[in-house]
């Protein structure tokens, strides 16, 4: 499955607590399990970031960013 770039944008769009609420459930539709709290501002805005300059994401690629988060947390 792959997510659009009016889809990203939407996503982008959102406040913290909605955009990291999407990532969580998510997440745990795949089987991982994240903090339900959002990371600090500045990680968010990586996140931010990350999603606003592709085009598409493979939701792979989506785990794997969610993943990496999870380890380093």
């Amino acid at each position: 499955m792959k997510i659009d770039k009016s889809k990203l944008d939407a996503l982008a769009n959102l406040q913290d607590r909605e955009l990291w609420a999407t990532v969580v459930a998510i997440a745990s539709s795949h089987g991982i399990k994240i903090p339900d709290n959002p990371p600090p501002e500045s990680e968010m805005k990586k996140l931010r970031e990350a999603i606003s300059g592709a085009e598409r994401i493979n939701m792979m690629d989506a785990m794997r960013i969610v993943k990496n988060y999870k380890r380093g947390s």
